[in-house]
């Protein structure tokens, strides 16, 4: 699938499905190796909120994750599409219950724009992998 967007509806819904599924065995891998101290899958209450996994980190701080496997038929991610699809409306009611959380958009497509504005901000751990240090 290289190269090619997702068609719209079922197969792109199993496919977004798969992405989320690996992701969290991932996360689990990491429970497991002492890297997270916990995964929460499909919180109940306000951890809801455009939410599908949390990540408890060793600092006791919490991380929200949000799977898109894809942005409809498009192969990348705008500020428009985020918005229209209230991804950023959730961030903010996350960011607001606790600023010591934080949130993540995980999916395989490029959101250059946002990536350039927070690239200055990314956490240590995470550097390498952006800057290629």
């Amino acid at each position: 699938m290289f190269g090619i967007p997702y068609e719209l509806g079922g197969r792109a819904d199993k496919s977004g499905n798969k992405l989320k599924i690996r992701w969290v065995i991932y996360q689990m891998l990491k429970v497991l190796d002492e890297k997270s101290d916990y995964i929460s899958l499909e919180a109940i209450g306000g951890d809801e909120k455009g939410v599908d996994i949390w990540i408890g980190q060793k600092d006791g701080s919490r991380e929200s994750q949000q799977c898109k496997g894809r942005n409809g038929s498009k192969e990348h991610w705008s500020y428009g599409d985020a918005n229209a699809k209230g991804i950023f409306a959730n961030w903010k009611s996350q960011l607001d219950r606790d600023v010591s959380d934080t949130v993540v958009l995980i999916s395989p497509l490029a959101f250059t724009l946002l990536e350039d504005l927070i690239i200055e901000r990314i956490p240590p751990p995470y550097q390498e992998f952006y800057l290629g240090s």
